[in-house]
């Protein structure tokens, strides 16, 4: 993931659209043992805390569209090549391998229980014109910018989120804690 990251002023960015296909990242997998995505890869390094996002998923096995929307929860997460696998990196897929650079966007990102087409969402007349449009010709892992009329648009869609579990959310909780050691030595080498 070194590829060069696009400039966007960051005052006009109020969101982010991130991908995620099959070979990116096992949504399915991660969404039924945790009901959320909490980590997905991503080139862009701005992604500020609190910011919303949504997740188109590019999978063509399933609706090409949004699948999921919250927020950025933490600065991004950065890990040098040959840096163990973290506990909340296993479950991301077989695509996550230690002798890589990683770099995670951090987020809470609940299923919507009908995805959106992205077909559907660029009628839209704000998004027609965002980065969205072209989605395709973007790295997978690149965060596309949202302004704050093309977030709102977004969240004018009719959609229901799919809150997580109990035992959902205390397994993903258990998970990032078993986390927490390992990051905070990694913190303190650098």
């Amino acid at each position: 993931m070194s590829e060069a990251e696009p400039t966007h002023e960051s005052d006009s960015v109020a969101g982010w659209i991130l991908r995620a296909s099959k070979s990116d990242l096992d949504l399915d997998t991660v969404l039924a043992r945790f009901g959320q995505i909490y980590r997905i890869p991503t080139t862009t390094k701005s992604l500020e805390p609190s910011t919303p996002c949504f997740l188109v998923r590019t999978d063509g096995n399933r609706v090409v569209g949004l699948w999921a929307v919250g927020e950025v929860v933490a600065p991004n997460l950065e890990l040098p090549p040959n840096t163990a696998l973290l506990p909340g990196e296993l479950p991301l897929g077989p695509a996550v391998r230690s002798e890589q650079h990683r770099h995670y966007a951090e987020v809470e990102l609940f299923p919507i229980a009908k995805p959106v087409p992205i077909a559907k969402l660029l009628e839209d007349e704000q998004l027609e014109g965002s980065e969205l449009a072209n989605w395709q010709s973007a790295s997978s892992h690149t965060a596309l910018a949202l302004s704050a009329q093309q977030v709102r648009a977004i969240e004018a869609f009719e959609w229901w989120i799919e809150e997580p579990s109990e035992d959902q959310r205390a397994e993903l909780d258990q998970l990032l804690a078993d986390e927490d050691p390992i990051l905070d030595r990694l913190e303190a080498s650098d």
